[in-house]
């Protein structure tokens, strides 16, 4: 479960060095066991917004734009 000083925040993680987006994704996995990894780049529908479960949102971005 994702502690509730985690929920709706927003955080910009560097994966490993050379880490695929498939580890990337399966080690959020592997932490967050209930989450839905959701990969798109726009804003969830109110659906997911509004929803119980837990999601995470991943969006990828280049290092030299952050």
């Amino acid at each position: 479960m994702i502690s509730n000083h985690l929920q709706n925040k927003l955080f910009v993680y560097r994966g490993l060095e050379y880490e695929r987006i498939g580890a990337f994704t399966q080690r959020l996995q592997t932490e967050f066991p209930s989450a839905q990894i959701l990969m798109k780049n726009t804003a969830p529908d109110d659906a997911i917004i509004f929803s119980e479960g837990q999601c995470i949102l991943l969006c990828l971005k280049n290092a030299s734009s952050i």
